[in-house]
């Protein structure tokens, strides 16, 4: 009654439950809801006797369809749930597209991520069987007017262990914090050889839930800090803003009309090498200012051509920072870039401080260094078979060829010392990812990585005050010089020397033992 009070008022209810029973009401209002477009379901699970009932009458009562229904069901629970997608009836702007291509509007359909980009591929065709009944309704024969068939199987790229091994990772994580404003993380991780998607995994906290966020990868984007500095010190060798083994001061840096910049500490005069382990600000401040043809003068304003701007966001593109991964995916985030044009704003893009990237481009910008230089489309789909028994995948039928997106303007040379710069992050003792070193010793390998942070903002919905946080990111490749993964992590808006269980850092080096791990055994 509370439901048919909705629709109707209190006098016409009596009427109306004088001459009809509330399930007949009931079925009449969702009849009248209804459109041509998206129509309702109004029984499920006949019986073949009611099927028989409405055959007879259709000419009387019309308008229906009678159609097979299933649902689907993820075996992983909520792992990768969101990266999988949902499936649900056909939605009412794309009737008209579904039935130009044979469904039913009665039919599912996959509407989000991988399920709605690989519904040609999914979609199966239900048979039809003609019902011949007696005189007493009972079926006498039957006949098969089309066969129908199954959909086929799809193979992912992406190792299922891997992706509940770094589930446990995240949630440990966010359990274990106590910075009341951090309440997701995200990684994925790519074979640098081929462009190969291993894993994606996020999860969002809240009220002490825990929620798959398998699409922030690429759906959201982040301020990456100094993770982008491996790719700064590249576009500095290339366009002979520096040299190898060159050293610069890092100081505070004083700029007219500006808050002055510097490195989390006063590195002294470094060379190039160590401004990637210890990550210095300034060093590659003063890179970007000599890309742009300008010389650090203390107390001295600058004006920096927007061409330098391009050029630098030019650089970074072959990266894969800013643009897509290739992945074919709904809702592909391809980062924000900022409009102004400030000095400062310049030197920022140096430290990953003003462009914002999603985790995916910064996997894809860590394969692309990993491999040599090769930046390969990213993709998920291993192959695609036809229907198999048991439970396993049939003949293949298409699998993807490797794409290769472009190739690094930078030497050979060039790439390999920048590797070896982000091995020192791991193998120097006063380097920022010196905890991978222990996984170097345990699998007797060297690793590259890089890790960052990025001075962010949190909106309090309470306080409605705006607070100072950080995101922390880290990327890891490995083996150094022949990679077959290379990931990336982001934490948004903990804090530093907060209490909170791990950081970014941390997290990296869990998931990547994990991948070596699984790697030596197999």
């Amino acid at each position: 009654n509370v439901y048919l009070r909705t629709f109707v008022d209190k006098q016409n209810l009596v009427k109306l439950e004088k001459q009809f029973t509330n399930e007949e009401i009931y079925i009449r209002l969702k009849m009248n809801g209804a459109t041509t477009k998206k129509p309702v379901i109004i029984k499920q699970n006949l019986t073949l006797s009611e099927i028989n009932t409405l055959l007879v009458n259709s000419d009387k009562i019309g308008g229906f369809y009678i159609g097979t229904n299933w649902q689907r069901t993820y075996p992983y629970k909520n792992s990768m749930k969101n990266f999988l997608g949902t499936v649900g009836y056909i939605p009412a702007d794309e009737v008209d597209y579904y039935r130009a291509q044979g469904y039913s509007l009665n039919e599912k359909v996959g509407t989000s991520y991988l399920e709605k980009e690989l519904e040609p591929n999914l979609h199966s065709k239900p048979g039809t069987m003609q019902l011949i009944f007696d005189e007493y309704g009972n079926i006498s024969n039957t006949k098969i007017i089309s066969q129908g068939y199954l959909g086929n199987d799809v193979v992912l790229t992406l190792d299922i262990n891997l992706q509940k091994a770094n589930d446990l990772i995240l949630k440990d994580t966010l359990k274990g914090n106590l910075y009341p404003y951090a309440h997701n993380i995200c990684t994925s991780g790519i074979n640098p050889q081929n462009g190969d998607l291993l894993f994606t995994n996020g999860l969002y906290e809240l009220d002490g839930h825990y929620y798959d966020d398998s699409t922030c990868s690429f759906t959201n984007s982040y301020a990456m800090g100094s993770i982008v500095k491996p790719a700064v010190l590249l576009m500095g060798y290339e366009l002979g803003a520096i040299t190898y083994g060159q050293k610069i001061l890092d100081a505070p840096m004083i700029l007219a009309g500006a808050p002055n910049k510097s490195s989390y500490h006063n590195y002294g005069l470094i060379d190039d090498m160590t401004a990637i382990a210890k990550s210095s600000n300034v060093y590659f401040y003063k890179t970007l200012l000599a890309i742009a043809h300008q010389q650090y003068i203390p107390g001295i304003s600058y004006f920096i051509e927007p061409k330098y701007f391009n050029l630098v966001r030019k650089e970074f593109s072959q990266f894969g920072l800013g643009v897509s991964t290739g992945i074919k995916m709904g809702n592909e985030a391809i980062g924000l870039r900022g409009t102004g044009t400030d000095p400062g704003l310049y030197m920022d893009l140096a430290n990953g401080q003003y462009d914002l990237y999603t985790n995916l481009q910064t996997s894809q910008y860590t394969a692309t260094i990993a491999s040599g230089g090769k930046r390969y489309q990213v993709h998920y789909i291993k192959s695609i078979n036809k229907h198999g028994k048991d439970n396993k995948p049939g003949a293949i039928i298409y699998e993807p060829k490797l794409n290769l997106l472009n190739k690094l303007s930078m030497s050979n040379k060039d790439i390999k010392r920048t590797k070896e710069a982000m091995n020192g992050t791991v193998t120097r003792p006063d380097g920022t990812m010196y905890l991978l070193n222990e996984l170097q010793n345990k699998y007797g390998i060297k690793i590259g990585g890089k890790s960052g942070t990025a001075e962010t903002f949190y909106m309090d919905e309470n306080s409605k005050q705006t607070i100072k946080t950080n995101t922390g990111t880290a990327l890891a490749f490995a083996p150094l010089n022949d990679a077959n993964i290379a990931l990336s992590v982001v934490f948004p808006n903990f804090k530093n020397g907060s209490m909170h269980i791990k950081s970014s850092v941390e997290v990296a080096s869990e998931i990547l033992d994990n991948y070596l791990d699984k790697e030596k055994d197999d």
